[in-house]
């Protein structure tokens, strides 16, 4: 367990030095044999929700240490603090460094992510959950959660998304669904499209066109979601006040309480506070829509273009990204 779990004089292990070096045969050994993982099962869908509330994605490793008696070091560590009067404070001399950073930082995921892009090993991101930030599992519009994205935001990461194969860009374009905590199902583009979008121009990609096409209908798949979810809203209270409004008579005929403009004005309000309670997030580009009368909504990620080309028919492309998302945006729905 020395070399894997201690670190050296340097503040290192053996995996930060693989990942260093790219010894990419040698951490997909690790990985393959179990030894290690960068991403536990708790976010995996079938696992309790519960588990998912700030949580990070935690990897960990199945090598253990030596039982004390094994050690070449004292069990414990004693200090006596400045501020301590003379009483002794104890902690352990050893700690699973490797199993705290595996669990606790997504930092060395990220950086094996970059690996397995220099490497083209599509399944290795998947493993790894690639375009997934464990921010995503925490939002849900029952609970007027949005994502952090900004905080998980790694540059290195998207510049190799950017310079990487057709299989590696396709998988980063894709949806993808997470369910979140009350159980209801999002989905979800890459948090950084902008910034692999932007990549992607200034490095001339020939997969650019492709990938704008995917960010288009995404932008317009939630337009339409988002209409739909307020003509449903309408007709629901459209219902809901005429039920309201009427009442039978001894004889079982039915009646009218008030007049339609009554009804109608009841269902115009109650649009217009949903409509003004959508929220919109700058940190990863977020809508959310709720209506808590039907327990119905819709929380997700849309996609705006930087960028400029060079080629008239991508910034036309860009230009429909960027006009769907300002509708969006905007509530023009």
């Amino acid at each position: 367990d020395r070399l894997i779990l201690n670190l050296d004089e340097y503040g290192k292990t053996v995996i930060d030095y693989a990942i260093e070096f790219k010894n990419f045969e040698f951490l997909k050994y690790l990985m393959e044999k179990k030894y290690i993982w960068f991403v536990d099962d708790v976010a995996d869908p079938q696992n309790d929700l519960s588990k998912r509330w700030g949580m990070t994605f935690g990897g960990g490793t199945s090598i253990e240490r030596r039982s004390w008696q094994e050690r070449d070091v004292p069990r414990w560590q004693v200090s006596y603090p400045d501020n301590s009067m003379g009483i002794e404070h104890r902690y352990p001399h050893e700690m699973d460094i490797l199993q705290y950073k595996l669990a606790g930082s997504d930092d060395l995921r990220m950086k094996m992510i970059s690996l397995a892009l220099e490497h083209d090993e599509i399944e290795m991101l998947r493993q790894l959950r690639a375009r997934e930030i464990p921010s995503l599992y925490q939002a849900s519009y029952l609970m007027y959660k949005s994502a952090d994205c900004d905080s998980y935001y790694n540059e290195d990461m998207v510049k190799h998304a950017a310079r990487a194969g057709e299989k590696a860009l396709e998988y980063f374009s894709e949806e993808f669904e997470i369910k979140d905590m009350t159980g209801r199902v999002n989905r979800f583009m890459f948090p950084y499209m902008t910034s692999l979008i932007d990549y992607l121009i200034d490095e001339n990609s020939p997969y650019l066109e492709k990938v704008l096409k995917v960010s288009l209908k995404h932008n317009q798949d939630v337009y339409k979601k988002l209409a739909e979810l307020k003509s449903n809203s309408t007709k629901y209270y459209t219902k809901y006040y005429e039920g309201l409004n009427q009442f039978r008579d001894g004889a079982g005929v039915l009646n009218k309480i008030r007049d339609e403009g009554y009804v109608k004005a009841c269902v115009e309000s109650t649009i217009s506070s949903i409509m003004e309670e959508i929220c919109f997030y700058e940190n990863g580009n977020v809508i959310l829509y709720r209506d808590g009368g039907m327990r119905d909504g819709l929380v997700t990620n849309i996609i705006h273009v930087d960028g400029h080309s060079g080629k008239k028919e991508i910034n036309c492309l860009i230009q429909k990204v960027n006009d769907c998302y300002s509708k969006i945006r905007e509530k023009r729905f």
